[in-house]
């Protein structure tokens, strides 16, 4: 699976978030979140490292207001 590096998750979101909303998208929802988050451990080796990830993940979202559902993540995730 190909993912941005950690540095480009907020831009990588971002575009997602602008394509949805080029086709009139009300609300987005994440499958597989727990695979994709461990498809960057070299990016949890750090203390911000998670949440680089989550704010790069939330932060286009939010700005925008679109409702976010976020499946199959881990109890790490949460905490």
């Amino acid at each position: 699976m190909a993912m941005p590096v950690l540095e480009e998750v907020a831009s990588f979101y971002g575009m997602i978030r602008d394509r949805f909303l080029t086709y009139g998208g009300v609300s987005y929802e994440t499958d597989n979140m727990g695979t994709n988050l461990n498809s960057y451990p070299y990016g949890f080796n750090s203390t911000h490292g998670p949440d680089d990830w989550w704010s790069g993940f939330a932060t286009p979202w939010c700005d925008s207001e679109i409702p976010v559902q976020i499946c199959e993540s881990t109890g790490a995730d949460i905490m």
